[in-house]
């Protein structure tokens, strides 16, 4: 019985921003202090090295509804990947 040195990269399926390990939530203070929003960065980007703004103001009720970017880097490297 051999070893194989086949290596196997597992895939991660990333329906939403807040699946993905290069989120970065950011609070969104409010005057409410009942509200609860973040703002979300992707921290593989390098915009002014913060990251790029995912969205703005995500409550618990709006992350069904954020779609993940045409921007994101790991679906552009997707995309590499199939050509």
């Amino acid at each position: 019985m051999g070893t194989s040195n086949k290596q196997y990269q597992p895939t991660l399926v990333i329906k939403s921003c807040s699946d993905c390990p290069n989120i970065r939530k950011e609070p969104q203070y409010t005057s409410d202090s009942w509200e609860r929003a973040n703002n979300w960065y992707c921290t593989e980007t390098e915009l002014e090295n913060d990251g790029k703004k995912i969205a703005g103001y995500v409550e618990w009720m709006d992350i069904k509804d954020i779609k993940v970017p045409e921007w994101c880097p790991l679906r552009i490297k997707r995309k590499k990947e199939k050509v």
